[in-house]
């Protein structure tokens, strides 16, 4: 909890409060699978259809880019020995986007300006965790955020992108 304090207030050594072995990387990745697969599990059984499991397997797929991706930019710039600790980071930072999320929305009581804050604070924060984690430039940091962002979007909405084109209805 102190690592992921520090790391909210933009403190480098948060980091080092994190572990940097690969099963450090899969603990951290867990509970951000389990809770969307377990809500999943509960609107199934309450008579939801199938656009939960659409819903959990967007997640599933967000999740699961960006630490492919990630880990291949690491690698390429031969930062792969320090990937794992930033992973770790980068996953249980997720847990700080829904408190950004109220704390805008309790300042601002917009939510539209909810969004916008908790999402340009997560992406400046990514920015952060890749700058100081991966020990990468501003500029390098920059572009490992666009590639990682823009990479996960395409895999998210490729598919459905393609399949409109291709006249297949979703």
């Amino acid at each position: 909890m102190l690592g992921l304090w520090q790391l909210f207030r933009f403190r480098p050594q948060g980091l080092e409060a994190f572990g940097t072995r690969m099963q450090d990387v899969l603990n951290s990745l867990a509970p951000l699978l389990a809770f969307p697969a377990v809500f999943t599990a509960l609107a199934l059984l309450g008579g939801a259809g199938r656009q939960v499991v659409t819903e959990l397997l967007s997640v599933v797929v967000v999740l699961l880019a960006q630490l492919v991706l990630s880990e291949a930019l690491a690698r390429r710039w031969r930062r792969e020995a320090s990937w794992p600790r930033y992973a770790v980071a980068f996953n249980w930072c997720q847990w700080l986007t829904p408190i950004i999320f109220i704390i805008a929305l309790v300042v601002t009581a917009r939510p539209g300006a909810a969004v916008i804050t908790a999402s340009s604070y997560m992406a400046v924060l990514q920015w952060f965790l890749a700058r100081h984690g991966l020990d990468l430039s501003r500029l390098r940091a920059l572009g490992f955020v666009l590639l990682t962002s823009i990479g996960s979007a395409a895999l998210l909405e490729g598919p459905q992108l393609l399949g409109r084109a291709m006249g297949v209805a979703p």
